[in-house]
């Protein structure tokens, strides 16, 4: 635990403020129609992905860059279940480590689960230019919220280290309720928390069938790519 306290130090050393936590370019196939008739009140970022750049799948493939060992098979037929169990809150960070590494070495004696753990933590960083127009939002009296699919311990530590809430208004993680996305519920109780109807918010993540369920429940959606592309996306919706 301590090592990891270490790295999550190491990697939040940025130059955003810290303040305390309360509770090439392509057109998206997912670009919706504007309605200029109803105003956009509220944007939902995801984390990994959007605010903080790199993530599970990109450590994935900086690990197989470095060691050759390739977990990727594995992880959809086997350890993705586990993942899911520990975004859920159904588990604890430590049992994961354990279950990955059990499913994983008989596969490749190389496996190492510290190393594949470094490179998760080490490549986890604030994506600026999503920080900055977070900022620029709220200043101008957009309401924001972070919707994650996140670990307990993981997203607990972050916040230690750069509380959320200087960036948002509500944060809705699915270890805490207890479900995760694309599944519609932990959508509905993030309307329900910053008490807004769906044709009010644009929501934006890196994954296209999260996007997906945000436009079925009537929110406008963006797939985060690039910063470039998404900060644009966005500003056209709201503009």
């Amino acid at each position: 635990m301590k090592e990891a306290q270490r790295i999550l130090e190491r990697m939040k050393r940025t130059d955003v403020k810290k303040q305390k936590f309360g509770s090439p370019l392509n057109e998206s196939p997912h670009r919706q129609k504007i309605d200029s008739k109803t105003k956009i009140k509220y944007v939902i970022f995801d984390f990994g992905g959007v605010l903080v750049v790199e993530g599970m799948r990109a450590a994935r493939r900086l690990y197989k860059e470095k060691t050759g060992i390739d977990i990727e098979k594995i992880w959809y037929t086997e350890v993705r279940s586990v993942w899911k169990s520990l975004e859920k809150g159904e588990n604890a960070d430590g049992d994961f480590w354990e279950a990955l590494e059990r499913l994983v070495k008989p596969r490749d004696s190389r496996f190492d689960v510290n190393e594949f753990k470094k490179i998760i933590f080490e490549n986890q960083r604030y994506n600026l230019e999503v920080v900055s127009l977070i900022k620029k939002l709220k200043a101008k009296g957009y309401v924001t919220a972070l919707l994650t699919n996140n670990v307990k311990e993981w997203i607990e530590e972050w916040d230690r280290n750069d509380p959320l809430n200087q960036y948002f208004d509500v944060v809705v993680s699915s270890h805490e309720v207890k479900e995760i996305k694309p599944e519609p519920r932990i959508y509905q109780i993030t309307l329900e928390r910053l008490g807004a109807k769906p044709e009010e918010c644009v929501f934006i993540d890196d994954k296209e069938k999260n996007i997906d369920t945000a436009i079925k429940l009537g929110m406008k959606g963006v797939i985060f790519k690039t910063p470039e592309q998404g900060i644009k996306e966005i500003n056209e919706i709201l503009n």
